[in-house]
């Protein structure tokens, strides 16, 4: 006699073999997510810094000087974005500005610096005037950041006369 109650149902096996194929797909994406996510943050990052460059260059037309105020640059920054960093944001770029460069510091060691210079010092002698560079802050050893430096530019080897070590190593041109 047939059993007509009888009820269908996925096997252990047949559950094991789906969970194993999504834990390799996520495996294989999950790296590619955030190599991509971390791309568009240094491109957001560049842009910026970009923008600061041209707003102290508009503000040297007007006055006839640099500043390290970022409120004098005709630029909207979010205030959170303004500053050293912060450890709760491990992520994201911070933004400042000196009277002879702007910055996008990055607050993980995984991404680098971005950095351009309007070098108004004359001690420098326009060395570093209109220079724009992917920076590694952890003394160049840091692997990733150099990859993606390394992807955007390259390494500057023309070191000041100064004959600064630190610069060796850790500055790719972007420019």
């Amino acid at each position: 006699m047939k059993n007509n109650n009888s009820k269908r149902a996925f096997t252990l096996i047949e559950l094991l073999v789906v969970v194993l194929i999504i834990g390799i797909l996520s495996a294989i994406a999950l790296p590619q997510y955030r190599k991509a996510v971390d791309k568009s943050r240094m491109a957001e990052a560049m842009g910026m810094v970009q923008s600061l460059h041209k707003a102290q260059e508009a503000l040297y037309l007007a006055t006839n000087a640099y500043s390290a105020d970022m409120a004098l640059l005709s630029i909207d920054i979010p205030a959170d974005s303004i500053g050293s960093g912060n450890a709760a944001y491990p992520f994201k770029y911070y933004y400042s500005c000196a009277v002879d460069s702007c910055k996008a510091i990055a607050n993980s060691k995984d991404l680098p610096t971005f950095e351009y210079h309007h070098d108004f010092d004359s001690n420098n002698a326009g060395l570093f005037r209109g220079k724009f560079w992917c920076q590694i802050l952890d003394g160049g050893k840091n692997d990733k950041a150099k990859k993606y430096c390394a992807s955007m530019g390259k390494l500057d080897t023309v070191r000041p006369a100064r004959n600064w070590s630190w610069f060796e190593g850790n500055y790719f041109l972007l420019n």
